[in-house]
Formats: structure tokens, C-alpha cells, sequence
């Protein structure tokens, strides 16, 4: 049976049918496994961000997403630590509204998406060269390296957003 896009949509209003799901304005399920995670993984995040200014308030220099290298944290540094860590808060926060907001189909997620996933990505380098320059990461190694490879799918969220043309997912 062929018919016209006027009769389609008579057609699908007057039998109750759902109109099949563009590929190119939905998201794909793998998009939105890492959307997810992305909005999981920034919740934690959060979370593990204010228990650290927490004990940088009690007067500790030892944060559980920065181990210090030997002979702790330089004074600046730390501060420098303190700002990211304001930042990465803010860019964790607008991540888990692009999460909602995509979920929901807002108009204006995928801008807001492109700019959480860049900036994430931002200061997620800015934080491995301040632990790379110091010392930190070669001392803890396995921390470091777990925490570079639990961001690794928001990387492939990246990449699969920015390919997309803003239209959604091809996958």
C-alpha cells in the first residue's frame, strides 16, 4: 500500500501506529548506554569532588581523585587542584542536565552536550598534566590509570555526538 505524507499521517493518527524511529534524530542504543554512564559517572563525580573540599577544609592535602606525589602537594598546586576541581563540579553538573535533557528530547541538549563533552575533555587533560608534571601519577600509578580509563566511554560518547551533525546518533 503506497501512500502520500498527508495519508501517512492520517493513516498512522486514525490506526493509533507510532511512526517508525528515525535513526537520524533519535539516539541509537549504545548512544544512550553511554549517555548513561556519562550521567552516572558524573554524579560520583560530583559526589567524590565535595567530600575531597571537605577534607581540604579539615586541612588535609590528600584528595581521592588527585594522590599527591612525594612531599605532598606544593601549596599553588593544590589551589590549582582546587579550582579544576570548581570547574569539573560545574562541567559535572550541566553534564547531568544535557543527560536528562537529551533523554527528554529538549531542543537545546545536543548544544549543551557539545559543550560538557569538550569541556570535560578540557580539563580532564589540564588534570593529567598537573599529575604528570608533579610526580603524582608515576607514584600512583593504578589510581591515575583507573580514573583514565573509567572516563575512556565518555570519550566514545564524544566522538559518536560530534560525528552525529547534531542529528543524533548513526549507530
Amino acid at each position: 500500500m503506497s501512500v502520500s505524507g498527508s495519508e501517512a499521517i492520517f493513516h498512522i493518527t486514525m490506526t493509533n501506529e507510532k511512526p517508525a524511529i528515525d535513526a537520524y534524530t533519535q539516539p541509537g542504543r549504545l548512544y544512550r548506554i553511554l549517555l548513561i554512564y556519562l550521567g552516572l559517572l558524573q554524579a560520583v563525580h560530583m559526589s567524590v569532588l565535595v567530600l575531597d573540599w571537605g577534607r581540604l577544609l579539615k586541612g588535609f592535602s590528600y584528595l581521592r581523585l588527585a594522590p599527591p606525589p612525594t612531599g605532598g602537594w606544593d601549596e599553588d598546586l593544590l589551589g590549582n587542584l582546587s579550582l579544576l576541581g570548581s570547574v569539573d563540579f560545574f562541567i559535572a553538573l550541566l553534564s547531568l542536565v544535557f543527560v536528562i535533557a537529551l533523554l527528554r528530547q529538549v531542543s537545546w541538549a545536543r548544544g549543551l552536550g557539545t559543550l560538557v563533552l569538550i569541556a570535560a575533555h578540557l580539563t580532564g587533560i589540564l588534570y593529567l598534566w598537573i599529575t604528570l608534571d608533579s610526580g603524582a601519577f608515576t607514584l600512583h600509578v593504578g589510581r591515575y590509570v583507573l580514573i583514565t580509563v573509567l572516563f575512556l566511554p565518555v570519550s566514545l560518547l564524544t566522538v559518536m555526538h560530534l560525528t552525529s551533525g547534531f542529528q543524533g546518533p548513526r549507530s
